[in-house]
C-alpha cells in the first residue's frame, strides 16, 4: 500500500516589522497648527468665483456667467469641500469657509452654445432650486447659519417656481449680509418683488446689482450700501436711485456708473445720511457740486479707466489740478482725519484664448475679450 504523502510543513511567518519605528502621531491635523491667517493666505491661491470677464470698456467688469467655460470656476468651493470631509477636526474648520458663500452661477460643461440657451437656463433654475431647498429645510439649520453672502445668476426660467424658492431661502439664512447679482434677466424686471413674495430680507446689508434689478432693493429695507455695476435694458439709474430713496432709508454708501446732474440732486435732497459716493472721473465739478447739501459726506471715490501706457497713472499733483477734484473737496464733511478722497483706476488685462483649448469654442468665444480685472486708488490730499 501507498502511504499518502505527508503535507509539507507551512513555513513560520515572518515576524511584523516596524516601518515606522517611534512614536505615531494621533493629534489633530498638522495643518490646524498653523495660525488662522496663514491657513486663510493658503485658500486664497484657490480661484474664487473664477468667472472670465468680458472688457466691454466700462468700469466694471461683466460677468456673464451664461457664456464662461472654465474649469476653475468652482475651484476654491471643490477644494474646501474635499478637505471639509476628511475627517471631523478638518470639518469643523473648513464647512464654515466651504458655506460663507452661496454661489449659483453655472457648474463646467453647461455653457450656453448655440442653440443650447434654453438648456443653460433649465440648468441653472434647477440649481438654484435644490439648494435652496437644501439651505431653507430646518434639518440644515446650521449650514445655514454659515452663509454670510450670495451670488446669484438670476435668469428668466420657470421664474413663479425658482423665485419663491429663492425667496424662503434667503429668508432662512440668519447672517446673510451681502447679496451679489452677477448675471440678471431683464425679462424679470418689476415682476422681481413680486415673485419674491414681497419677502422682506432684513439681514442683507450690501448690495451688488445691475440696473435692471433694482426693484429686489424693494425688499431689503435695511441695507448700508448699494453698488450698480452697468446699466441694462429694463431699469435705469434713476430708477435705482428712486427706489433706494423709496425703500431703502440706511443706505450710507454708493457705488454708480451713469450718474447725470438729476440723479446727483435726487441723492442730495432724499438721502440726506450718504456718507460716501463713487462715480466716474469724467462727471462735470457742477454735478460734484450738487453733493455740497449733504452733511455727512465724509468720502467720495472718482473711478476712471486705467491710461493706455502700461503701469503708468497720474500723479495725485496731477490730479488735484482737475476742476472735479477741486469741487469734491469742498463737498467732504467732517473733520479733516475722517475726509477721504481718491481716483481709483480699473485696470484690464486681455487673456489670450488658445484655440485648441478644450474649453474654447469658436462660435463662443471669437469676438469675446477675456481679461483679468484690477483696480488701483490713488488717495488724493483733502487739503
Amino acid at each position: 500500500m501507498f502511504r499518502k504523502p505527508q503535507p509539507k510543513p507551512k513555513p513560520k511567518s515572518k515576524p511584523m516589522v516596524d516601518f515606522f519605528p517611534g512614536l505615531i502621531y494621533v493629534g489633530p491635523p498638522l495643518i490646524l497648527k498653523l495660525p488662522k491667517e496663514i491657513i486663510e493666505e493658503i485658500i486664497s491661491y484657490f480661484p474664487d468665483i473664477n468667472l472670465a470677464l468680458e472688457d466691454k470698456g466700462d468700469i466694471y467688469p461683466f460677468y456673464d456667467a451664461s457664456k464662461v467655460k472654465w474649469a476653475s470656476e468652482y475651484a476654491r468651493e471643490d477644494a474646501l469641500r474635499a478637505l471639509s470631509q476628511t475627517c471631523h477636526a478638518l470639518r469643523k474648520n473648513f464647512l464654515p469657509l466651504l458655506w460663507y458663500h452661496f454661489d449659483i452661477y453655472r457648474r463646467t460643461g453647461g455653457s450656453q452654445t448655440m442653440g443650447d440657451k434654453a438648456r443653460w437656463h433649465k440648468q441653472v433654475a434647477k440649481a438654484l432650486v435644490r439648494r435652496s431647498l437644501f439651505l431653507a429645510n430646518s434639518k440644515n439649520q446650521m449650514i445655514a447659519s454659515y452663509v454670510h453672502s450670495c451670488r446669484v445668476v438670476l435668469i428668466f426660467c420657470s421664474p413663479s417656481t425658482v423665485l419663491p424658492e429663492f425667496a424662503n431661502c434667503l429668508a432662512s439664512l440668519p447672517n446673510l449680509h451681502s447679496l451679489e447679482i452677477l448675471h440678471f434677466d431683464a425679462r424679470l424686471g418689476p415682476n422681481l418683488k413680486v415673485g419674491l413674495k414681497n419677502t422682506e430680507f432684513l439681514s442683507i446689508k450690501k448690495i451688488v446689482l445691475p440696473s435692471s434689478g433694482y426693484s429686489i432693493l424693494g425688499c431689503c429695507p435695511n441695507v448700508i450700501s448699494v453698488t450698480c455695476t452697468r446699466i441694462e435694458e429694463g431699469g435705469s439709474e434713476l430708477d435705482l436711485i428712486d427706489t433706494v430713496i423709496e425703500c431703502c432709508p440706511k443706505v450710507e454708501v454708493l457705488e454708480l456708473i451713469e450718474s447725470d446732474k438729476t440723479t446727483i440732486e435726487s441723492i442730495a435732497q432724499n438721502i440726506p445720511g450718504l456718507k460716501r459716493i463713487m462715480f466716474r472721473m469724467n462727471r462735470t465739478a457742477d454735478i460734484v457740486d450738487c453733493l455740497k447739501p449733504l452733511k455727512q459726506l465724509s468720502a467720495i471715490d472718482f473711478m476712471d479707466i486705467k491710461p493706455s501706457e502700461p503701469d503708468h497713472f497720474p500723479s495725485p499733483a496731477d490730479l488735484a489740478k482737475s476742476p472735479v477734484i477741486k469741487a469734491a473737496k469742498e463737498a467732504l464733511k467732517g473733520p479733516l482725519e475722517n475726509r477721504k478722497l481718491g481716483v481709483i483706476f480699473h485696470c484690464f488685462t486681455p487673456i489670450p484664448m488658445n484655440p485648441r483649448s478644450p474649453y474654447y469654442d469658436y462660435y463662443l468665444d471669437k469676438d469675446i475679450k477675456y481679461c483679468t480685472w484690477h483696480k488701483r486708488r490713488i488717495k488724493l490730499s483733502v487739503n
